[in-house]
């Protein structure tokens, strides 16, 4: 799509990373050396680094599902429910 292309091009360009949300582009910069992550990797990591808690992350994810492919939503839910299980935010029901 033209979003992501010029999202890829603007990330070539600057060095920057690249945010995304669908497979196919993120397979495609990465090849290219280009930097990125999916906002659903992102969210996690925000979650393993205890910025945010167990509520916060499943809302973000749910929030974002309808706009992003489905692969990359399931391996983000498989890391971050791997990540809940190993700290037990899943039983308490964390909230910070």
């Amino acid at each position: 799509h033209d979003g992501e292309a010029a999202a890829i091009a603007l990330a070539t360009e600057e060095g920057w990373w690249l945010l995304i949300n669908e497979e196919r582009p993120l397979m495609f910069a990465r090849q290219r050396g280009i930097k990125a992550v999916t906002v659903p990797e992102f969210i996690v990591y925000l979650y393993q680094a205890q910025i945010l808690s167990y509520r916060s992350t499943l809302a973000k994810l749910d929030g974002i599902a309808s706009n992003t492919g489905h692969r990359v939503m399931q391996a983000a839910r498989q890391e971050f429910l791997a990540l809940a299980q190993s700290r037990g935010d899943m039983e308490r029901g964390e909230v910070k």
